[in-house]
């Protein structure tokens, strides 16, 4: 019998068939793949299977021979365990930045990774109260422009959007391009995660700043075909120290800050500044914390947050300034 064009791909689908069709309580036969071969176009014989199988595990397939009454084969591991790919669903189900279609999409594909059998245990759902998803999935592109970028040493041009009010419109919000869409031109230094989105952080030659910009509010970034500029501050960054003085990606005044909390909320200020924060005994019921933060409406939403649980200590500004905010919404009442 002549071979078809498809011969050559028979170890290829002998391997795709027992990675979807195979696991530790579903063992493959050698029918079953001559079967599966034939419907694909290509003529197997009994040996050659051994053959291929025995390539397959050179390779660096771990394949079990099953012996006894039931002869066949089955793929013991994998790349990912499913206890692995489930925490990959959860997060992809959780996160708010993709689309329902995209993160259906994603999942479909995560699944896949654990055959027939398995993907069954992956059909969940997540379920995060309040989830508000985007409608826009142009992030991927903007992730990937970023990326470039930086792997090119180039900077990063992009219009950059936030939500303003429009009650005469039909949707009552809308996005507005900041500096009347005058573009950006900025280096950029990190691609980084916080409070569920995507921030890039970059340099400012201009304002000479570094700065940050949600990752979905960058409208058409482009890769320029300018070298990304330096100076010292670039020269001097700190990812880590950035994202630690600065609260869920808010920017304002840099300040050492010294904080008086109940001991009760140490789970809390571990959960926001790390187990190796400065803290200090203050007496049997409370704690002292240092730290150096940007004061910005979502730090002093923190502080409103832990409510008499709190205590500005330091600096005298500070505490005046938010005396001032607890008096302004007393007013309200």
């Amino acid at each position: 019998m002549p071979k078809s064009s498809n011969q050559k791909l028979k170890l290829l689908y002998i391997k795709d068939y027992l990675e979807r069709y195979s696991d530790e309580e579903h063992v493959v036969t050698v029918p079953e793949l001559i079967s599966y071969l034939e419907r694909n176009g290509i003529s197997a014989e009994r040996k050659s299977i051994y053959s291929d199988i025995e390539y397959l595990r050179d390779f660096g397939m771990d394949i079990v021979n099953v012996k006894g009454g039931q002869f066949g084969y089955y793929l013991a591991s994998r790349d990912f365990e499913i206890p692995e790919l489930k925490l990959l669903v959860d997060a992809v189900a959780a996160a708010k930045f993709l689309t329902e279609k995209k993160s259906d999409a994603i999942i479909k594909k995560i699944a896949s990774l654990a055959g027939e059998y398995g993907a069954g245990e992956l059909k969940r759902v997540v379920y995060v109260p309040n989830r508000v998803r985007t409608h826009n999935e142009r992030i991927f592109y903007n992730v990937d422009a970023i990326h470039r970028a930086i792997s090119e040493n180039k900077m990063i041009c992009f219009r950059y959007s936030e939500w303003t009010l429009d009650f005469g419109g039909a949707s009552r919000v809308k996005r507005t391009l900041r500096r009347n869409g005058k573009n950006y031109a900025i280096t950029p230094c990190e691609l980084v995660w916080d409070d569920e989105y995507y921030y890039l952080i970059g340099y400012d030659a201009e304002e000479d700043l570094i700065k940050h910009f949600r990752v979905d509010k960058m409208e058409q970034p482009q890769v320029s075909e300018l070298p990304a500029q330096r100076s010292d501050k670039v020269a001097k960054f700190d990812v880590a120290a950035y994202m630690g003085s600065t609260f869920r990606m808010f920017s304002g005044p840099e300040a050492d800050v010294v904080l008086l909390f109940d001991n009760s909320l140490i789970g809390l200020v571990v959960d926001r500044y790390g187990e190796n924060c400065r803290i200090s005994r203050h007496d049997e019921n409370s704690f002292e914390l240092r730290v150096k933060a940007k004061i910005s409406p979502q730090f002093f939403a923190f502080l409103f947050g832990c409510g008499a649980g709190v205590k500005v200590l330091a600096p005298e500004s500070l505490k005046k300034e938010y005396a001032e905010k607890i008096k302004q919404v007393a007013e309200l009442y």
